[in-house]
C-alpha cells in the first residue's frame, strides 16, 4: 500500500518563500550593476573623446606633408602628429612652421641652428658648418651643393632658427631669401611621429632617421634641371631619349613640365636590346598620345640618320611660316632630354658625326650645357641627364638600377639581382632557364639568384655559394644584351 508524500510544513514555506526572494534580489542587483558598469564605460570614452578634442584643439596637431623637401625622412601625403606644448627648438628637430608670404600651406624642414648660433656651407664639398664644427646629417638625401641664393656665413638671429630639408638639393628653405630664418613664433611645433602610411606608424623622429634602399640625385642634376628651364625658350623642339627596355620607368614625369608645351620627340634607344613586339606596342602607345617616335640603336647608329628628317616634319607647320617670312634658312633647334645613361651622348655624336658629347657606361657624365650644330640645318642643345628625387615606386626605381641609371654603388646589387630573375621569371622564363638553368616557377628571388650561383660554380667557401658574384654577373649580362632581347615593361602596366 503505497504511502502518502507529507506536504511541505508551515515553516518550509516560509524558508522556501523568502529563497525565492533572495534569488529575485539577486537578478535586480545583477541587472543593476550591468548598467553600472556600461554607464561607466560610456563616461570613460565620453572623457576619451573630451581629452582627444583638447589635445588636438590646443596641444596636439595632425599636419599633412607637402611636398618631398624632407625625403627619405618623411615623403609626400605622409601625416605627422605635431605638438608646441612646452615646446622650445632644439638642432636636428623636424618642426611644422608657417611662413604666409611665401605659401599658405605649412612647412616642414629640419632645425639646423638656433639664434645665436653661425651657418656656413661649404657647397663644393657639400658639408654644413655650424659654429664652425661639420655636421654629421646621415639623415640627409645627398650632400649639400645647391647654394639657391644663400651668401655665408649667417648668424642666426635670437628667437629664430635656421632650416633645411634633408632631400637637400631639392629643399626651399632658410638659404632662399624669401624665407630665411624662421621666426619662431611662427613655429606650429615639433614633428613626433607618423600616423600615416601605416607602414610609417609610429616611426619618431626625435634625433631618429629612416634609411632608403635607392636614392641618387646629385646637386648638378637639381642645378640641370633649372638650367633646362631656362634655355626651353631657345628652341623649338624638345627631344626625350628613352630606354626602349624600360619605357615608362625611363621617362622622367618632370620633363613634360619642363619642356613647356614644346613639340615633342620620343626617342627609343636601344631598341637592338629591346623585344620588338613590345615596341611596337610601345610606339603605337606613345602615338597614341600624340607624341612623334623615333626607334634607334646609337651604338650601331640604326636610325639615328633618321632624326633631323623627323625633326622636320614634326615642326612642318612651324617651318612653313618661317618660309613664308623669308626666313627658310633659320636652323632648327631642339633641346636633347633624358634621364642618365639612355645613350644620349652616343647618340648625339653619331649623329654629329664626330665626338661632340662625353661618353660613358655611367650615369652623371654629361655636367653642362653644350650646342652641338649637325650639319647647317640642325642645331642641338645637350643637356644632363636628370633623374628625380623619389621614385614613384619601388618598381620604377628597382627598373632604373637594373639598366645602369642609378650607380650600383648607393644599391644592394643582390637584391636586386634577386627581384630582376623574378621578374624574368614571369616575362621570359625561357631566357632564364637557358642561361642558369632556372626553371622553378615558385622559388624566391635569392633561391633563383643562389641556384645561379651553384651553376656557375661561384663559390664563397665554407660550402656556401657567392651570390654577390652572381650578382654583378646577371647585371652585366642582362645589360650587355646577353639574355636575349628584353623589355620588362608593356604599355597597360605604366
Amino acid at each position: 500500500m503505497k504511502q502518502k508524500k507529507n506536504a511541505p510544513g508551515r515553516a518550509q514555506q516560509e524558508y522556501m518563500a523568502a529563497e525565492e526572494k533572495l534569488r529575485a534580489g539577486n537578478g535586480a542587483v545583477e541587472q543593476d550593476s550591468l548598467r553600472g558598469e556600461v554607464y561607466d564605460w560610456i563616461q570613460c570614452v565620453v572623457a576619451a573623446l573630451v581629452v582627444c578634442v583638447l589635445l588636438f584643439s590646443f596641444a596636439v596637431r595632425l599636419v599633412d606633408v607637402v611636398g618631398n623637401s624632407m625625403y627619405p625622412t618623411l615623403e609626400n601625403g605622409d601625416k605627422v602628429i605635431v605638438s608646441n606644448l612646452f615646446y622650445e627648438p632644439e638642432q636636428g628637430d623636424i618642426i611644422v612652421f608657417r611662413k604666409d608670404e611665401y605659401r599658405p600651406e605649412p612647412l616642414v624642414k629640419r632645425v639646423i641652428a638656433v639664434g645665436g648660433q653661425t651657418v656656413d656651407i661649404d657647397f663644393d664639398l657639400g658639408i654644413v658648418y655650424v659654429d664652425g664644427e661639420a655636421l654629421d646629417e646621415p639623415y640627409i638625401a645627398e650632400l649639400t651643393t645647391d647654394p639657391i641664393d644663400f651668401a655665408g656665413p649667417v648668424e642666426v638671429p635670437e628667437g629664430s632658427v635656421f632650416v633645411m630639408g634633408d632631400n637637400r638639393n631639392y629643399s626651399t628653405d632658410s638659404r632662399y631669401s624669401q624665407i630665411g630664418c624662421v621666426d619662431v613664433r611662427s613655429i606650429m611645433g615639433k614633428v613626433y611621429y607618423t600616423v600615416f602610411p601605416i607602414k610609417n606608424f609610429g616611426n619618431d623622429y626625435d634625433g631618429k632617421y629612416q634609411k632608403i634602399d635607392i636614392h641618387w640625385f646629385p646637386g648638378h642634376m637639381t642645378k640641370a634641371g633649372r638650367m633646362i628651364e631656362q634655355n626651353v625658350s631657345m628652341v623649338d623642339a624638345v627631344c626625350e631619349i628613352i630606354d626602349a627596355r624600360i619605357p615608362a620607368a625611363s621617362r622622367n614625369p618632370d620633363i613634360d613640365r619642363l619642356s613647356a608645351g614644346k613639340p615633342r620627340l620620343v626617342v627609343m634607344n636601344r631598341v637592338d636590346q629591346a623585344d620588338p613586339s613590345a615596341t611596337a606596342q610601345w610606339r603605337a602607345w606613345f602615338r597614341a598620345q600624340g607624341l612623334a617616335v623615333l626607334e634607334t640603336d646609337a651604338r650601331s647608329g640604326k636610325g639615328v640618320k633618321d632624326f633631323p628628317a623627323a625633326v622636320r616634319a614634326l615642326l612642318s607647320d612651324r617651318i612653313a611660316a618661317w618660309e613664308a617670312k623669308g626666313q627658310g634658312t633659320r636652323p632648327v633647334r631642339a633641346m636633347v632630354l633624358g634621364i642618365p645613361n639612355v645613350g644620349k651622348s652616343t647618340f648625339i655624336n653619331k649623329l654629329a658625326g664626330r665626338k661632340a658629347a662625353a661618353v660613358s657606361d655611367r650615369p652623371g657624365v654629361t655636367r653642362g650645357r653644350q650646342w652641338i650644330s649637325v650639319g647647317r640645318s640642325l642645331e642641338l642643345l645637350d643637356t644632363p641627364g636628370i633623374l628625380w628625387p623619389r621614385f614613384d615606386s619601388q618598381e620604377v626605381g628597382e627598373l632604373l638600377a637594373a639598366t645602369g641609371a642609378v650607380k650600383d654603388d648607393v644599391l644592394d646589387r643582390e637584391a636586386l639581382a634577386a627581384n630582376l630573375l623574378v621578374r624574368l621569371r614571369e616575362l621570359y622564363p625561357e631566357a632564364i632557364a637557358q642561361r642558369y638553368g632556372l626553371a622553378s616557377p615558385d622559388a624566391a628571388g635569392w633561391e633563383m639568384l643562389e641556384a645561379a650561383a651553384k651553376r656557375r660554380g661561384f663559390l664563397a667557401g665554407r660550402g656556401e655559394y657567392d651570390t654577390e658574384r652572381m650578382a654583378a654577373v646577371l647585371l652585366d649580362e642582362f645589360r650587355g644584351g646577353k639574355l636575349g632581347r628584353i623589355t620588362l615593361e608593356r604599355p597597360d602596366e605604366s
